[in-house]
């Protein structure tokens, strides 16, 4: 049964990782922060002729420094590589709120981006977590590396104007 809903979006979460062990686990690549927060959505899903559909997960669980997770009717090494690589999604619905000054990654990615003086530097391509802090990464004529830092670097993100306003030397 399909669970395709045109006004629900879907927010990718993760992928389905290498194989784990002889009963057809599988490894799963969370881009949760942190990483094992991926354990608290239910249900997940994955995409099946061009729609989102219930990934139907048997098991799932926290392995050392990794998860795992184990689908149904993925009993062997073999019949688990057939879904290695695809994407995890949850509904936006299952996000927790947020406060009013913070966002979620996703919501970053693909805004403009500009300087204080108005100069387009690009738009997000992506974000990672440096250790220190999370690090924009700008793709424009040049490639920007910014430290989201609010008020600092980040002066200002306007999601329904679809732009992020930082102090930055576009030179660097």
């Amino acid at each position: 049964m399909t669970v395709q809903d045109k006004a629900e979006s879907f927010i990718i979460v993760g992928q389905l990782g290498k194989t784990y062990g002889v009963a057809g686990w599988l490894k799963v690549n969370s881009f949760t922060s942190p990483f094992d927060n991926i354990l608290d959505y239910h249900p997940w899903y994955y995409q099946q002729d061009e729609q989102w559909v219930v990934l139907p997960i048997i098991d799932k669980q926290l392995q050392g420094n990794y998860i795992i997770a184990h689908v149904e009717n993925m009993h062997s090494p073999e019949a688990a590589r057939r879904i290695t690589g695809t994407d995890i999604a949850i509904k936006r619905s299952q996000l927790p709120k947020l406060a009013k000054d913070e966002n979620f990654w996703c919501d970053l990615v693909g805004l403009n981006v500009v300087t204080t003086t108005g100069l387009a530097l690009g738009t997000v391509a992506r974000l990672f977590d440096s250790g220190a802090n999370d690090v924009l990464v700008i793709q424009g004529e040049k490639e920007h590396l910014i430290p989201y830092i609010k008020d600092h670097f980040i002066l200002q993100v306007n999601l329904a104007e679809r732009v992020i306003t930082v102090d930055w030397d576009p030179d660097f």
